[in-house]
């Protein structure tokens, strides 16, 4: 080799040294500072998720504790009802049995006494007491749940929302 480019080597070899492992080091040190910004995003998120998880879990153990008591109150009601008597002038008659039908849908008509309305009564059972009762207990043990539903589904809304602020 010539003398010059010789020369020309030792003069640049060791700042070229020094710049090549300084281009290393600084590349590792962006590459692991860019992956531990990495690391804290996902830790974040997960953290976020726990919360978000916990949260549910607390609605859906109080969803379902209600929903525990509301099936004993239904046992309980069964139990009742079979201590309701069966008295036969509490049984609701046809003429009632087709006004409430006709009251609960909206639609008018009015066929009490007559010869239509006696039609009426071979549609219209008598209905005993101990079968509107269990209407009655049946009808209210489903409005809990759905209420109990609603009730938990706008808390765990309201509570997501908050965590999203």
């Amino acid at each position: 080799m010539h003398p010059i480019v010789i020369s020309l080597l030792r003069k640049l070899g060791i700042p070229a040294a020094i710049f090549l492992v300084g281009s290393i080091v600084g590349a590792w040190a962006v590459y692991k500072l860019y992956h531990l910004g990495e690391v804290r995003e996902l830790r974040s998120q997960l953290e976020d998720q726990y919360e978000e998880h916990q949260l549910e879990l607390e609605f859906l153990q109080a969803h379902h504790q209600e929903a525990l008591n509301i099936q004993k109150d239904r046992v309980v009601i069964k139990e009742i009802t079979k201590y309701v008597p069966d008295i036969r002038e509490c049984d609701l008659q046809p003429d009632a049995v087709r006004l409430l039908d006709l009251s609960r849908t909206g639609a008018a008509g009015d066929t009490g006494g007559t010869d239509e309305g006696a039609g009426a009564a071979a549609v219209y059972p008598r209905i005993p007491q101990r079968i509107e009762v269990e209407a009655h207990a049946d009808c209210g043990i489903r409005y809990r749940q759905l209420a109990n539903q609603l009730t938990n589904l706008i808390r765990l809304i309201r509570e997501k929302q908050r965590l999203l602020e």
